[in-house]
């Protein structure tokens, strides 16, 4: 939504757009099952951080049914600016997809809530917070030679 509004309404030539939820999730998918991604093929639906996804192998046998499975086995990989409660594996199940991290947000609205709220009393506002963190990686990024991989304060 953000990056529509900068182009409709903006005056900027170029815009670069990143979500790197779908990226990170292939990752961490892949680790999981213990595939290689390239084996992999992942349906998409939805749009930036509103999505959902299936995924199946390379000879298209859906697999989105183990890859639940597992994922309740293992909550590695979930983003660190994402409190770590698991979806409801049933619902999961039922829709045969997995959503986008931040779908937590809307499916475990009462737990991200009370966490966010104890957030807000204890270190700030998650606009605090992601100005912090905006700042630290355009520091970080004006160096192009520079290797290290930025990781946030915020991340426990």
């Amino acid at each position: 939504m953000v990056t529509e509004a900068v182009l409709r309404y903006g005056n900027w030539e170029k815009v670069i757009r990143i979500c790197n939820i779908p990226v990170a999730a292939k990752m961490r998918e892949a680790e999981v099952l213990g595939m290689d991604s390239e084996n992999l093929i992942y349906q998409f639906a939805g749009v930036n951080h509103f999505h959902w996804h299936k995924v199946a192998d390379k000879d298209s046998n859906d697999i989105a049914l183990t890859l639940i499975d597992k994922l309740f086995d293992n909550s590695k990989g979930i983003p660190k600016n994402i409190y770590e409660i698991p979806y409801f594996k049933e619902q999961l199940q039922q829709m045969k997809m997995i959503p986008c991290d931040y779908h937590r947000y809307y499916y475990r609205f009462e737990e991200i809530s009370t966490h966010n709220l104890e957030e807000y009393r204890t270190i700030g506002t998650r606009a605090e917070q992601v100005k912090q963190i905006e700042h630290d990686l355009f520091e970080l990024y004006k160096d192009p030679a520079s290797k290290v991989i930025w990781r946030s304060p915020l991340s426990g």
